[in-house]
């Protein structure tokens, strides 16, 4: 008959939710003339389901009893607690060739298989029985630690055998209390407090005239570990959220978050535990629109969300909630963006078989809030894109970039603004794009083509300009999708260039007096009216005042050079002959591209005009008039004397073609201002 008989094991003290289990491992050696012997069994012990040999007062469960007293060093002294052999691993040899073997069906039930030659027998505990009701070990709390006893020492046994078994030292001629004295451990408060790296030997021999038995019996601690969970979010260092900007219904991009359990403290160990995991999306943004300035029109949908079609394996149950279909050791789920800043935190509960809830850890930190994006620099900006902007440590409002030798800073654009960025012509194409964090910013609608953001960018020192179609503007704003709009809540406005080809009536431009000067659009090539990005109520260019201009020069040269007859011809004709020889100069006249000429003259004036709506004026002379040639010609403020036009109708050579200046009399560089 196979007995079992564990010595014991006890568990830690100082963790009340994990259930503590002794486990006894004890080897027995016997002899008894030829014949001899060797058994190895381990039994495991968890808490009596109820109490045996009296509770002390003590109402409910043993182990309701041992999770209020914080674990086994929290039972107070003089307090016992009754354990059930709830597991058994062990097999035993005989020098017949016997044998026998033991293995844990279920908590506190057991199969015992015997073999002796061609002969086969098995045992099982009686399913009738409840293990837990029946006390096979028993804690006793002292004032200097514990005592564990009360237990049987025991054999794996092949009954069938002739000599397996024949000398046991509770059937040997010995004194029993020997025995009983033998079959105990005392355990220290010191070992109690660290209880899980106790382990515990102690060895002896019993003997009699029939023979001998020799025990050693190894005690250690063991503590039911549930498990833990590790939250593995893929390239989470690198991931910045997306909107869709072509379709505002559709995800952007997504982040994929595995999760994995694992033993307690051993990440790197796979683990058979499962649990049920629940997923929420907390403190999620809810942006209108999915950038700056698309789509038109508000929304009150979530920025990040749990989608069906991403989440195959889960039971999505909103867009902020989903489910494992069944219990996992393993899961990956998937957060769709929906918006160029969105932002929220995935929180994870991950239960076991016994509905405990199971510690979270990312990182080593416990139940975290994971941040979607990683914002560990603060202010729900991906950390990504901060470190590639190099402004970490730059709060949400932030609106300070600067360019040096520019009294204005900032550009009424938040850093938060430029994070989640608009949609801009880009290669001719309307697309998402997001700004720079300190470089200063300007939009322009220019449906002609008049306008040059690189040339803009050189003349200004850096200051970038973005292109942009009028319908992803309202009344020129193009942050509207903005709860808290920059600029001093104003919002940030595109210029409007208007190219007004063809014949344009007369806008005439009043004296102080009211008279109307008629002759103000013949002669103007542009104007502007408003002086910052917000107010600039009109941007005019006229293309074909300007190419008339050239066709005089054109006329007035070829004069010059055949005819000359006024004062004034003639000191031009004496400059031109410094130029080249009447031929030459006659077949450049010829050549000249008006066409090309009215475009490059176009752009300058464009950026001319743009440097008015930023706060430049105009170059004066030394009375404070407008005059041509009056400044450095190198500044797109700069008016063409005579001499530039005709270089200008010959060669192509153009002034305006560097920054704008910052001489003593002139601060057209110094004024510029694109925040108003």
């Amino acid at each position: 008959m196979l007995r079992l008989i564990l010595f014991l094991s006890l568990l830690c003290c100082a963790l009340s939710a994990q259930a503590p289990v002794f486990r006894i491992r004890f080897t027995l050696s016997g002899t008894s003339g030829e014949a001899s012997y060797t058994s190895n069994l381990e039994i495991g012990y968890a808490p009596c389901a109820l109490w045996t040999g009296g509770s002390g007062g003590w109402k409910g469960s043993p182990a309701g009893y041992l999770d209020e007293a914080g674990g086994l060093g929290g039972i107070r002294p003089g307090m016992s607690l009754p354990f059930f052999a709830s597991s058994y691993s062990g097999d035993a040899r005989g020098s017949d060739g016997s044998s026998a073997q033991v293995i844990t069906l279920g908590p506190g039930f057991a199969r015992w298989t015997e073999r002796s030659g061609s002969t086969e027998s098995r045992k099982e505990t009686d399913a009738s029985l409840n293990p837990s009701h029946h006390q096979s070990a028993r804690f006793y709390r002292t004032a200097t630690g514990a005592r564990i006893a009360d237990f049987t020492l025991g054999l794996v046994s092949a009954g069938a055998g002739s000599y397996i078994g024949c000398v046991h030292p509770e059937q040997m001629e010995i004194d029993g209390m020997e025995v009983a004295k033998f079959c105990s451990f005392e355990v220290t408060n010191e070992e109690l407090a660290n209880w899980k790296s106790v382990n515990k030997v102690k060895s002896t021999t019993f003997k009699d005239a029939n023979g001998s038995v020799t025990v050693v019996l190894t005690l250690t601690a063991d503590i039911e570990d549930p498990g833990e969970v590790t939250l593995e979010p893929l390239d989470y260092e690198n991931w910045i959220p997306k909107g869709n900007d072509r379709d505002a219904a559709k995800p952007g991009n997504s982040l994929r978050v595995k999760v994995r359990v694992h033993p307690t403290g051993q990440p790197d160990k796979p683990s058979d535990r499962k649990a049920k995991m629940t997923f929420f999306l907390e403190d999620v943004t809810k942006e209108p629109g999915v950038c700056l300035n698309f789509p038109k029109g508000l929304s009150d949908d979530d920025d990040l969300r749990f989608l069906v079609d991403e989440n195959p394996n889960l039971r999505v149950e909103s867009s902020t909630k989903a489910v494992t279909r069944e219990k996992v050791n393993k899961a990956e789920v998937v957060i769709a963006s929906f918006d160029f800043a969105s932002y929220g935190r995935l929180r994870v509960l991950a239960e076991d078989d016994k509905g405990r809830a199971l510690k979270v850890r990312y990182k080593g930190k416990e139940n975290v809030k994971l941040a979607i994006p990683k914002d560990d620099l603060g202010g729900r900006i991906a950390d990504a894109w901060r470190i590639a902007e190099g402004a970490q440590g730059l709060a949400l409002d932030w609106d300070e970039a600067q360019i040096s030798g520019q009294t204005a800073k900032g550009d009424g654009m938040t850093l938060l603004q430029k994070y989640r960025g608009l949609i801009v012509r880009v290669a001719g194409a309307n697309k998402h794009q997001r700004m720079k964090a300190k470089e200063k910013v300007h939009f322009v609608i220019d449906e002609a083509g008049a306008f040059d953001p690189t040339a803009w960018r050189k003349a200004t020192g850096g200051i970038r300009a973005y292109l942009m179609d009028e319908t992803y503007t309202e009344a020129r704003r193009v942050d509207f999708n903005s709860d808290k709009p920059g600029n001093n809540g104003l919002g940030k406005r595109a210029v409007r260039i208007e190219v007004m080809s063809g014949v344009v009536e007369s806008d005439p431009q009043p004296e102080d007096d009211g008279r109307v000067i008629p002759a103000y659009e013949e002669r103007q090539y542009a104007y502007t009216m408003g002086f910052t990005p917000a107010t600039n109520e009109r941007l005019r260019i006229f293309p074909g005042r300007i190419r008339a201009m050239l066709s005089r020069v054109k006329r007035a040269v070829r004069k010059e050079l055949t005819n000359p007859e006024t004062e004034e011809e003639l000191e031009h004709a004496a400059w031109l002959a410094t130029l080249g020889t009447k031929e030459q100069l006659l077949k450049l006249l010829d050549n000249a591209d008006l066409a090309a000429r009215t475009q490059a003259m176009m752009t300058l004036t464009a950026t001319h005009e743009m440097g008015h709506v930023c706060g430049t004026s105009d170059h004066l002379d030394a009375k404070g008039v407008v005059d041509d040639g009056a400044g450095n010609p190198d500044c797109p403020m700069y008016y063409l004397t005579w001499k530039d036009r005709r270089r200008f109708l010959l060669f192509g050579e153009l002034t305006g073609r560097g920054l704008f200046c910052s001489g003593t009399k002139d601060e057209c560089f110094k004024r510029l201002n694109v925040k108003g």
